[in-house]
């Protein structure tokens, strides 16, 4: 797991939208299960989110700008956020679990999404800017 994780980051590395730093992918495999709910998944990205906060705030950066799909504006992004697909994809990369169980939960995923009405991070849409 360690080759795995020094593969994917570099200590001198302070990229605005990094999430996958190495205590992140340590609590992602601690905490993963193949049989995971929707629910859980929101819980665990939260989880993580949280955890991708903590150290954020040890690292000096700028927050990143982009222009919104709604309103057409410019507004700062919480690059922080741990999304639900990213969330099952770092699972596979980091070889936490298996490209049939990517595929199901992606699946599950997806439909309840939709179903839902939620955001990528599993939170409610918001309607407006």
């Amino acid at each position: 797991m360690k080759d795995i994780i020094e593969k994917y980051y570099n200590k001198a590395d302070t990229q605005p939208n990094r999430i996958w730093y190495p205590e992140v992918v340590e609590l992602l495999t601690e905490k993963w299960n193949d049989e995971a709910t929707n629910d859980e998944l929101i819980a665990l990205a939260k989880l993580l989110t949280k955890k991708v906060r903590e150290i954020k705030q040890t690292i000096p950066s700028e927050d990143l700008i982009v222009k919104c799909p709604e309103c057409g504006k410019k507004h700062p992004i919480d690059t922080a956020v741990v999304r639900i697909p990213s969330l099952i994809t770092a699972a596979l990369r980091f070889s936490v679990c298996s490209t049939k169980t990517r595929i199901k939960l992606n699946d599950s995923w997806s439909k309840y999404q939709k179903q839902h009405n939620l955001s990528l991070a599993g939170l409610p849409k918001k309607q407006a800017c």
